[in-house]
């Protein structure tokens, strides 16, 4: 697995390469990541510096309680990365994988084959949406229902642009897979049937390409006396060969 789909093994199949990942703008995020860390931050220095003063009468070291704002400031600056970096779109080389990420015991996926992909169109409402450079992504279904929707991607047309060029190399590679799978099975049916069977008649229009090849002068008989006599021939009703003799 490369660096991309690290984080996705439960949600992916075996073997499953994730080749691009789509998210949200990670500003938002970064905004809840760097108010959690100036909080902790700061209640761990009063911690630190205030704290033995008032509970000196403490039989351990009043300082240790720093633990306290480390553990839970890790858990929320987690939560916070994990809720921006685990809901995201996965486009695999087996198809696209819609993961939803809601808590460290709450996960969601959503399969979408690329066959099964119609259309993939961008929505924006808003001149905010246009400012952050976001929209939302419509993933139209060959199947029907409803589409699914992911709200809020970040860069939103080069993400069409890399969904669409790659969903029409996947069909090519389909496509081409399946048409050289019928070629191999008529290819067997014909082989089987010549070893069953012998050598398929020939049909009529390549017995007369036959007799029209053969020369006239392969067809001219010269008696003893030095008149030329002519045959003619020609098929009769039944598949045979009528012959007449001409002077």
């Amino acid at each position: 697995m490369n660096l991309k789909g690290l984080g996705f093994a439960s949600q992916l199949e075996d073997d499953e390469v994730v080749i691009e990942s789509f998210r949200r703008p990670f500003s938002p995020a970064m905004s809840q990541l760097s108010m959690w860390i100036v909080l902790f931050s700061a209640v761990g220095y009063g911690i630190w510096v205030y704290f033995p003063q008032f509970l000196s009468f403490l039989p351990i070291d009043p300082r240790i309680l720093i633990l306290l704002p480390i553990i839970f400031g890790i858990e929320r600056v987690s939560v916070v990365f994990w809720r921006w970096y685990g809901n995201a779109v996965l486009m695999t080389d087996d198809s696209l994988v819609f993961t939803e990420w809601k808590g460290f015991f709450d996960r969601k996926t959503t399969r979408l084959d690329y066959w099964d992909l119609d259309e993939v169109g961008v929505e924006r409402k808003g001149i905010a949406t246009f400012l952050a450079g976001v929209g939302d992504i419509i993933f139209q279904k060959v199947s029907g229902g409803a589409p699914y929707i992911y709200y809020g991607m970040n860069r939103p047309k080069r993400a069409i642009k890399i969904l669409r060029a790659h969903r029409g190399r996947m069909l090519d590679e389909k496509n081409f897979t399946e048409e050289s799978a019928l070629k191999d099975l008529l290819s067997q049916m014909v082989q089987t049937q010549v070893r069953n069977g012998g050598q398929p008649d020939r049909n009529m229009g390549e017995i007369l390409n036959d007799l029209n090849s053969i020369k006239e002068s392969d067809i001219e008989d010269k008696p003893e006396d030095g008149d030329s006599m002519e045959v003619d021939f020609e098929l009769d009703d039944e598949g045979g060969i009528e012959i007449k003799f001409e002077d």
